[in-house]
């Protein structure tokens, strides 16, 4: 029950193993913990290959944050008890026999936030049929060579039941030697033989191996799963021989009795060896493959990119050649063929191995409306829990990415070497700095890490939100609430007073008053200003009796407009406030009439600038009584049913708020008289593309009335103008 702290360093000899530790009970665990994760190791140098860096025979232990290293021997952690923790640790592999880094040898044991590496015929195993309710937990494994000529495997269950995968990672595995001659050998990702019954793997990932992706195997078997995991790149690396043995299947299960095994939700993905997915039964069992992607499987005659299904439903197939058993059942079965131009999921559904993208089709083209293809987001099993504890198989709310300890792993990995004729013989070199632990940038224009690499794998970038590792929370603060904050890195223009709200970059400056309310450093002086406003900018938009002038000008100034039949106008209508873009509505007016109009506009020193005339025609009147009958009274009484001639008036405009940043929605609201029905088009007055700027994106074009008002609603977007104003403003 007490905690042992190790402190940092590294620890060489046959004596210095964790072995022996007392059990703890089940309200106090017994802790050894490294001072810091990953902060020291033992380094086994014994040449007896019954000795392991740790090892261990009690129960309720929790071991936390060690690297183990060896030299001969055939396990780097081996655990005989129940109820263990193996938390946050690392191992180079094994360099003796066909042991494994982690290998679990009891009941209600957790592997979780490990990693290996190196030499090893496994690097994570559960032992035969001595183990069961064993999680592997957001483990990381990558098999570098072994020192036999059997199968070997980067995660293996053998026969041990109720055994769980939980976003475990098999990547970049390699076959590095040239002289095997054992009849079956072969290589996998993920291995379940000898009749593993109850084996769960869920969202898992085997990618980029010379190797199977998942093996099933022997018998009996009995109701096993994969779901929500993804198989890519797992070829080229089975058997040398020509026997019927281990192959590179992407998928492959091999049960002879009974038992059932299911599929569902998984991405499959590039093949050239062997047969893409196959399920084998010589009993009764049911072999289920649903919702999910099979893509680029590429095969000689005789093979099969898809075999021996009974049960495939909602599967998308898309890119795979050679031949295909079709004998599954399911009204859709293949729904990227059903497509009439066929669905290629990599052009707009699946742009990265660990989802599919919102908005394509296989996102709601599965089961009951869900997603076609792997969905590896979040975290599954609450941290710590082991089986049958709260929270120990749900998917939670916690990001998986950026993964845990990806630079530990990047480092340790990427310094792996072995040459030629160094514990294995006949050999080419080996060296670590390959695939996520390679250096170099990814196309995110950051440096490769164990999640770009994942991520960018089909090629495109890494989203800014799993990648973005520099960007730190960026807390702006506007006390005066005029969109402008105080001077902090990231938060855009800084406010030169931040207590007052009339007072801000770009603000309106009023001359001779003392305040500098633009924050240019000065106020303006109002004997100095002799220039009247530039205009620019005019469009009039006549509707039936009615019409909206609008322009802009360099200055804040009035908008006034003088209207009428002739040049000598006679009407006017004048909005005094000072804006540097106006709108203004003349109503009241003839249809189908030509009038002549000029805008002016004063500036806060009284300077004026008129514009030449121009001119605009109302539209022709519609509605009225067209002579039939409408459903009201058929001769001679009271009304009919016609529609009504009287004019829509704009009678109000406003915004829901008086301010908001960039990026944010705003509603404008239209009010009118006799509206009803009518549509209102809108367009933006001033859009800075001239200066470069993108365009406006995402506003409406038009809206319609309803119930006396018309409502749109708009992205808010600031770019500087000429004149260091924005392009909307309230």
């Amino acid at each position: 029950g007490d905690t042992l702290i190790v402190r940092n360093g590294t620890y060489t000899g046959n004596n210095n193993n964790i072995i022996g530790v007392p059990s703890g009970t089940a309200e106090a665990y017994t802790k050894v913990y490294a001072e810091n994760d990953w902060g020291v190791t033992l380094n086994e140098v014994t040449a007896h290959e019954d000795d392991h860096p740790i090892e261990v025979y009690g129960d309720y232990i929790e071991i936390r944050g060690f690297k183990l290293t060896g030299n001969g021997v055939t396990t780097s952690c081996m655990l005989y008890g129940n109820y263990i923790k193996i938390i946050r640790c690392a191992s180079d592999g094994v360099t003796h026999g066909s042991g494994a880094a982690f290998n679990a040898n009891g009941n209600y044991q957790l592997f979780e936030e490990c990693y290996a590496w190196g030499g090893s015929r496994y690097t994570f195993r559960t032992a035969h049929s001595s183990a069961q309710y064993v999680i592997f937990r957001r483990c990381v494994g990558r098999w570098d060579y072994s020192h036999v000529d059997e199968p070997t495997a980067v995660f293996a269950n053998y026969e041990c039941p109720n055994v769980y995968f939980q976003n475990c990672i098999a990547i970049d595995a390699k076959d590095i030697r040239e002289d095997w001659d054992y009849e079956y050998d072969g290589l996998m990702s993920f291995l379940t033989p000898n009749g593993a019954d109850e084996t769960h793997m869920i969202g898992c990932i085997a990618l980029n191996n010379e190797a199977a992706g998942y093996y099933f195997d022997d018998s009996p078997v009995t109701d096993n799963t994969l779901t929500n995991c993804v198989a890519w790149d797992c070829k080229d690396g089975g058997q040398k021989d020509a026997g019927e043995g281990y192959n590179s299947w992407l998928f492959y299960s091999r049960p002879y009795e009974t038992g059932d095994v299911t599929v569902d939700k998984c991405t499959f993905g590039v093949s050239d060896l062997g047969e893409g997915l196959r399920f084998r039964s010589n009993g009764d069992m049911t072999r289920t493959l649903t919702n999910s992607i099979v893509y680029g499987v590429t095969l000689d005659d005789g093979n099969y990119a898809v075999s021996e299904i009974e049960v495939e439903d909602y599967n998308c197939y898309y890119g795979n050649t050679g031949n295909r058993d079709y004998s599954g059942t399911g009204g859709n079965n293949d729904i990227c063929a059903a497509n009439a131009n066929a669905i290629n999921p990599l052009l707009a559904d699946l742009l990265y191995l660990t989802r599919i993208e919102s908005g394509g089709t296989l996102k709601t083209a599965g089961t009951d409306g869900g997603q076609i293809g792997a969905e590896i987001i979040k975290k599954i099993g609450v941290s710590g829990t082991l089986y049958g504890e709260p929270g120990w198989n749900e998917t939670t709310n916690v990001d998986l990415w950026p993964f845990p300890n990806e630079n530990e792993m990047k480092e340790d990995m990427g310094s792996f070497y072995k040459s030629a004729g160094q514990i294995y013989t006949g050999s080419p070199e080996m060296d670590g700095a390959r695939g996520f632990a390679a250096s170099g940038t990814g196309i995110y224009d950051g440096p490769i890490t164990l999640t770009s690499y994942i991520w960018e794998y089909l090629g495109n970038e890494c989203p800014p939100e799993i990648c973005n590792y520099n960007v730190t929370e960026i807390i702006c603060i506007d006390s005066d609430g005029d969109g402008y904050n105080q001077s902090q890195s990231g938060c855009g223009t800084a406010d030169c007073n931040d207590t007052n709200s009339s007072i801000y970059p770009g603000a309106i400056e009023i001359c001779g008053n003392g305040i500098d309310e633009d924050c240019d450093g000065s106020d303006l002086n109002c004997t100095e200003d002799i220039t009247s406003p530039i205009i620019s900018d005019i469009t009039a938009t006549p509707s039936t009796t009615s019409a909206t002038i609008n322009w802009i000008t360099d200055e804040a100034a009035t908008s006034i407009v003088e209207y009428g039949l002739t040049t000598s106008y006679g009407d006017n209508v004048a909005v005094l406030s000072l804006v540097l873009s106006h709108l203004v509505s003349l109503t009241g007016l003839q249809s189908s009439t030509t009038y002549h109009y000029r805008v002016l506009s004063d500036d806060s020193a009284g300077n004026e600038a008129v514009s030449g005339d121009g001119v605009f025609t109302t539209t022709v009147e519609t509605g009225g009584d067209d002579g039939e009958d409408s459903g009201g009274s058929s001769g001679g009484g009271s009304s009919g049913g016609g529609s009504s001639s009287a004019e829509c008036v704009l009678t109000n405009a406003y915004w829901s708020v008086v301010s908001a940043r960039e990026g944010e929605e705003v509603l404008l609201t239209v009010e009118g008289e006799d509206c009803e029905g009518e549509g209102i088009d809108l367009f933006v007055i001033w859009e800075a593309d001239l200066i470069g700027d993108d365009s406006v994106n995402n506003n409406p074009a038009s809206i319609n009335f309803l119930d006396g008002q018309a409502v749109s609603t708009w992205t808010v977007e600031y770019q500087d103008d000429f004149f260091g104003n924005p392009e909307y403003y309230f």
